[in-house]
């Protein structure tokens, strides 16, 4: 994590359902589209556009076990006199996500070639068995993703996201200077809890 003095790091999760195989083409095309890369909704909104940060990215997080939890998270790397117009950036976005057809469809025919391109060869065939094993799963569920994503419109998307990650109550995790944040503003979001060092990393 990050020690200087000007700056300080957001992490925003909410955790949801039990795993579901019929997620996975969306949670790989929600991170393709709004939280991965350079050219995400999230990067470009919060860093290119409006300059808020230095890092910023989300995804939806399938589990390797059966008895855990899916996760949306999202991150903001930002200095600390941003910090209030980050946060409320990155909320907004986990309320209502943007709508840039041209943008989704250069998302999608990435997310196609990445696949066609991968492959599991050597030792990772074996561990790449034992992985789907732990999820009752006896095939390479890359398949499914591919098959769905070859048709995936932006409204199935948007689907996804509605009944999955938009207006949840997320936590939302702060470190940085104590002195350099705004404390009320912090303590505006919701139940406010305060961490020391000790707790955080042991001493």
């Amino acid at each position: 994590m990050l020690t200087t003095t000007w700056c300080n790091r957001k992490y925003i999760c909410y955790q949801g359902g039990a795993y579901n195989t019929n997620l996975l083409p969306y949670a790989a095309m929600f991170g393709e589209y709004f939280g991965g890369g350079l050219s995400s909704i999230v990067f470009q909104e919060i860093r290119e556009s409006r300059a808020l940060a230095y890092s910023a990215f989300a995804y939806y997080d399938t589990p390797d076990k059966l008895d855990r939890s899916n996760y949306t998270g999202a991150f903001v790397g930002t200095q600390a006199d941003k910090m209030k117009d980050a946060t409320t950036a990155m909320r907004q976005l986990l309320v209502t996500m943007p709508r840039a057809d041209k943008q989704f469809e250069g998302s999608r025919l990435s997310l196609l070639k990445q696949l066609e391109s991968e492959r599991i060869t050597k030792a990772r065939k074996f561990f790449s068995y034992l992985a789907a094993k732990d999820l009752g799963i006896n095939y390479d569920t890359r398949k499914d993703t591919y098959a769905k994503v070859q048709t995936m419109t932006f409204d199935d998307l948007a689907n996804f996201y509605q009944q999955n990650i938009s207006g949840k109550n997320f936590i939302i995790m702060v470190m940085g200077n104590r002195d350099k944040l705004d404390m009320e503003y912090l303590k505006s979001l919701g139940d406010f809890k305060e961490v020391t060092l000790d707790e955080i990393f042991g001493y």
